[in-house]
């Protein structure tokens, strides 16, 4: 048998050394192993990095023929072998890097500008090379170690080189303080005063990529960085950055300076004549706006911007807008007059196939011209006393013919006849009018009111009388610019295809009553006065033609008996759609 002898020297520490001897006796034997130092296969070579072990084996063939000799051979064997151990086989295990992360500062505004930068330090060298940064959250820094945020908040970052984890660095993303400030606080509307807006982020100016926006209803974003109103009142800003927004910044628009004006500063206290006022702030009208006060105790608001009277005496205003009071405006209010000027009514009875018509009509506008408020003309369109046409007399065709005292001709205060002249027709009207003053003076006057809604027209009329009496009344709705074709001469060609017919009759106050008698409206004693309410459905009546109320006025008179008939008293016209006339009281 084989005779082994292993010899096994194992160094204290990592990594160690195996030595193995064996020797025979068998001359015979063939052994494997060849004399020197192999490495020892039966032990794994390397191990992880940085602690590797190494393991030797070396064999020797020793004749065992002398036992102590071959001993002797052996020390200085073992002693290269363990210089070798340590030479060439020994090896420290290599450590992790040691890696650092800081930050100059681990606060910032959450702007998208402000910026932390963190730098990176292996085994205590900072450096760039092959490091990465990272929040916990998975967000990678850029390569330049930058960091901005543009949302409030906390994340917490670390770096990594070759595997290895720093240690962290928490940073805070604060709110963005965004302030909006304005120039002024108080503007006066209307004019060109303007408020200009700057936004803050911090103390950074970021006006233009922010939003200024008003509070109202409905909130609105300014177009620029300026406000102007256009009415007083208190408006609220705010302004938006970056999904924050800042606090509300207020805004005053006040008038600077409040002015009351009236239109007279005398009436007669009938309850009908009115003063009218007007109120402006730093030059714009606001009457509509302001609020007009008489001075009495309490003080009374007017309602609407018109001011009457029963009550004679010295009456004092004054206007209130936005806060600003203006100067008081005084105005005198006298006992109620009773020599009221008298306004003759001229009916003309009228075709648009009679060639002197428009002699008559220049006539009656002269007059209207040359002496303003003496005459208020109805024009009745006929239809058998002459060739017409139902555009121009409508429903008032068989009163036209009726009332008509000869073709052609005039009714002056349904009293006194005029005819066609070709050059006298106008003093034949003036010699009627100076007559009637005479016969019949103006015992009543006549004030009016009248609005239109939705086709009726509905009026108020006011009479007075300086004379105790029964008086009756009655009225008609008139249209102007009527454009209608007229005869002018009597050639072939003597028509005027687009002569304006004014003063047209159009609706009677009544249908069924008599218009030279009226309605009643009792007896009225000298100094009172008495009002009555009408109104014209004109949707109940068929014209051919289409009607514009706003070219329509009333005419009402007023009929008292003289001599056993009814004679026109008086007569006043207004629009019928927000018009209205007082008293007129002669000079």
């Amino acid at each position: 048998m084989d005779d082994f002898t292993d010899w096994r020297l194992v160094s204290a520490g990592p990594p160690c050394l195996f030595i193995s001897f064996c020797a025979s006796d068998a001359p015979t034997r063939q052994r494997s192993h060849s004399e020197g130092l192999h490495p020892f296969v039966d032990r794994p070579q390397t191990a992880r990095q940085g602690t590797r072990k190494v393991y030797f084996c070396a064999d020797y063939k020793l004749k065992k023929i002398d036992q102590m000799k071959n001993r002797i051979l052996w020390i200085p064997l073992l002693g290269i072998l363990a210089i070798m151990n340590l030479i060439g086989c020994s090896s420290e295990e290599k450590l992790p890097p040691t890696v650092t992360l800081e930050a100059n500062k681990t606060s910032i505004k959450a702007n998208g500008r402000d910026s932390i930068t963190f730098v990176v330090k292996v085994n205590g060298q900072e450096t760039t090379q092959g490091v990465t940064v990272r929040s916990e959250s998975g967000q990678a820094v850029s390569s330049t170690l930058r960091y901005a945020a543009d949302k409030v908040g906390t994340q917490t970052f670390y770096a990594l080189y070759e595997g290895t984890k720093s240690n962290a660095v928490t940073v805070t993303a604060t709110q963005i303080v965004v302030t909006l400030k304005v120039d002024r606080t108080s503007i006066r509307p209307g004019t060109a005063d303007q408020v200009h807006f700057t936004v803050l982020a911090d103390d950074e100016d970021v006006t233009a990529s922010s939003s200024i926006l008003r509070r109202g209803e409905t909130e609105t974003k300014l177009e620029g960085t300026t406000f102007s109103a256009d009415k007083s009142g208190d408006y609220t800003f705010y302004a938006t950055y970056r999904n924050e927004r800042s606090a509300e910044v207020a805004v005053h628009a006040a008038a600077g300076s409040v002015t009351l004006r009236a239109d007279r500063s005398a009436i007669h206290a009938d309850g009908n004549e009115a003063v009218a006022f007007t109120v402006t702030a730093d030059g714009h009208d606001v009457t509509d706006k302001a609020v007009i006060s008489l001075r009495s105790t309490p003080d009374i608001a007017l309602i609407g911007h018109n001011f009457t009277t029963t009550e004679a005496g010295d009456y004092a205003f004054y206007a209130t807008y936005d806060g600003v009071r203006s100067t008081e405006v005084r105005v005198k209010a006298s006992a109620m007059a009773l020599n009221f000027a008298k306004q003759h009514c001229i009916m003309q009875f009228s075709s648009a196939t009679c060639a002197t018509c428009p002699i008559m009509t220049t006539a009656i506008n002269d007059i209207m011209t040359l002496t303003p408020g003496r005459a208020v003309p109805i024009v009745f369109h006929v239809s058998q006393l002459c060739f017409n046409y139902p555009e121009l007399y409508g429903v008032l065709s068989e009163t036209a013919d009726r009332l008509c005292p000869a073709w052609p001709s005039a009714l002056v205060d349904m009293h006194t006849k005029v005819n066609v002249y070709r050059t006298a027709t106008r003093e034949k009207f003036n010699e009627a009018i100076w007559i009637l003053n005479s016969y019949a003076p103006a015992q009543t006057g006549i004030a009016l009111r009248s609005s239109v809604e939705g086709g009726t027209i509905s009026f108020t009329a006011d009479v007075a009388a300086n004379k105790t009496g029964e008086y009756r009344f009655f009225a008609y709705i008139v249209e102007d610019g009527i454009k209608h074709g007229q005869r002018i001469g009597n050639g072939e060609d003597a028509i005027d295809p687009n002569y304006v017919h004014n003063n047209v009759a159009t609706y009677p106050l009544t249908a069924t009553d008599d218009p030279r008698s009226g309605l009643s409206l009792g007896t009225i004693e000298r100094g009172k006065h008495l009002t009555r309410t009408y109104t014209i459905d004109t949707r109940a009546y068929n014209i051919k033609r289409n009607v514009d109320l706003s070219r329509c006025r009333v005419v009402a008179y007023t009929l008292r008996l003289v001599n056993g008939s009814y004679t026109v008293d008086n007569v006043a016209t207004c629009s019928v759609s927000g018009g209205s006339v007082s008293f007129r009281y002669a000079k």
